[in-house]
């Protein structure tokens, strides 16, 4: 009996993640023809307006001139977060946790992951040098203390990985008290 439970239970897990992933593929499908019915719709909306005599505002004016194409960014995502240390009176009070992404030109997509550990050492370094100085721990109340840490940090990073770094974006910030 206890030889039989090992392989049920190996089983059930697999049918459990088959099922898993087939709900998964069955959600992703769904805002694909959720899209198409909403196309629909603004379609007939611009049909129902012109036989009323309405002006149509159902289509959209295109952001770029004819042959003009905006590249999308690329963002580098840090392998993990940032934890800086908020020293008062030369001890540590608390701690604040940052998640940064960095927004590249897509030519640099492929080589900005292999500069990574000297990124990070660099961002890594403003932080701390604002938290040395009190700034870091007033970037709750401050948007500019926000602003001027992604400042110098964008700073940072241009000079590691040239001016295709586009921007500094910090996504989270997490305080907490020790």
């Amino acid at each position: 009996m206890k030889k039989m439970i090992t392989p049920f239970v190996m089983l059930v897990a697999a049918l459990a993640g088959a099922g898993g992933g087939f709900a998964l593929r069955v959600g992703i499908g769904a805002p694909a023809a959720h899209g198409a019915d909403a196309a629909e719709e603004k379609a007939h909306a611009g049909r129902t307006a012109a036989s009323r005599g309405e002006k149509d505002d159902s289509h959209e004016k295109p952001s770029a001139a004819h042959g003009e194409e905006k590249a999308a960014s690329t963002f580098m995502k840090f392998s993990r977060q940032f934890v800086t240390p908020i020293v008062v009176a030369g001890k540590p009070t608390s701690m604040m946790i940052l998640d940064v992404n960095i927004e590249v030109d897509p030519a640099l997509s492929g080589s900005i992951y292999a500069q990574e550990p000297r990124l990070r050492d660099a961002m890594l370094r403003v932080l701390l040098k604002q938290a040395s100085d009190g700034s870091l721990e007033k970037m709750l109340a401050d948007p500019s203390v926000l602003e001027d840490t992604r400042a110098q940090m964008l700073v940072e990073a241009r000079a590691i990985a040239g001016d295709g770094v586009l921007s500094v974006l910090i996504m989270d910030v997490g305080y907490q008290d020790l």
